[in-house]
């Protein structure tokens, strides 16, 4: 997010894959909005980065589990930001997927998400690791709120649509991971159960 010599406000959102960002400016041109800008581009990459100006806000949203290097990554965001600027980072914590009450097939759900995350080499305890990353990156007012994947603050609804997602995404993804008894079994529990 920046702005320009009027004061306006203007996004510029990023992802590396392609048909994302055509997907995303799309939906822009379609909606009518004109102040967002869409880049195909890795953050992580030090020379796009260079070839970006200042912002006064940025959101890395589910994108820290994919950076390797996430330290340094978040240092060389640090200093995109204008004077006052600010880091937001929301991504995945394992500890925090709970159930209440416990369930096995929620049980499931988060043993074949950790085998998903071990096989493409993602780390879903990344959520843990990022203030103390974004200290090391010389921010100075971190604050961490945790966001669990659970039905402690989620309505029962959104919950069981939010795993149902999940679970028909990783499958798609990773078939011999997520097994179809596996999402079968998920999917019977987040359509039936009854989470409160």
């Amino acid at each position: 997010r920046r702005r320009n010599i009027n004061g306006n406000r203007f996004i510029t959102g990023i992802d590396f894959k392609k048909e994302m960002v055509e997907t995303a400016q799309g939906l822009s041109q379609e909606q009518k909005i004109p102040n967002v800008t869409w880049l195909q581009g890795d953050v992580s990459n030090a020379a796009f980065l260079e070839g970006l100006g200042k912002f006064d806000g940025i959101l890395l949203r589910y994108s820290a589990i994919h950076m390797q290097a996430l330290g340094e990554v978040i240092k060389s965001l640090a200093m995109k930001l204008n004077a006052g600027g600010h880091i937001w980072v929301v991504d995945v914590e394992l500890d925090e997927m709970i159930s209440q009450p416990a369930h096995s097939a929620f049980d499931l759900y988060k043993t074949v998400t950790e085998r998903f995350y071990n096989k493409y080499g993602l780390d879903g305890h990344v959520g843990s690791k990022v203030p103390g990353l974004l200290q090391l990156a010389g921010l100075v007012s971190v604050v961490s709120e945790v966001d669990p994947m659970s039905n402690r603050k989620i309505a029962t609804a959104d919950f069981q649509k939010f795993m149902l997602g999940e679970v028909r995404l990783f499958h798609s993804y990773a078939p011999d991971v997520f097994l179809a008894s596996d999402l079968d079994q998920i999917i019977q529990f987040a359509e039936t159960n009854v989470l409160s």
